[in-house]
């Protein structure tokens, strides 16, 4: 134990949250326990913060992906439409 910990036993004796030293150290162990888990649950709600963030960035990446894919297709039916033009104009020509 460290200065903390024997602190924490003390004042539990003396506040009369435990009787014997035994009740203090259970009482500091629930502690910790308690202590671990809850950063356990900090980390696990900043993962999945970071994880919503992430799939918002995601979808956001696929719709300019999408909006990107529809003006490549706009392009290519104007580029085969001018080919095909130019086609037509050039078998007068002849």
């Amino acid at each position: 134990f460290d200065s903390i910990s024997a602190e924490y036993l003390v004042n539990a004796v003396e506040n009369k949250r435990a009787d014997s030293i035994k009740e203090a150290i259970n009482l500091y162990e629930e502690y910790l326990h308690r202590s671990r888990m809850e950063e356990l649950q900090k980390l696990q709600a900043e993962a999945s913060q970071e994880a919503a963030k992430a799939q918002k960035e995601i979808a956001k990446a696929a719709k300019e992906q999408v909006k990107t894919s529809k003006k490549i297709a706009r392009n290519t039916r104007a580029t085969t439409r001018a080919v095909r033009l130019n086609t037509f104009v050039n078998l007068f020509k002849k």
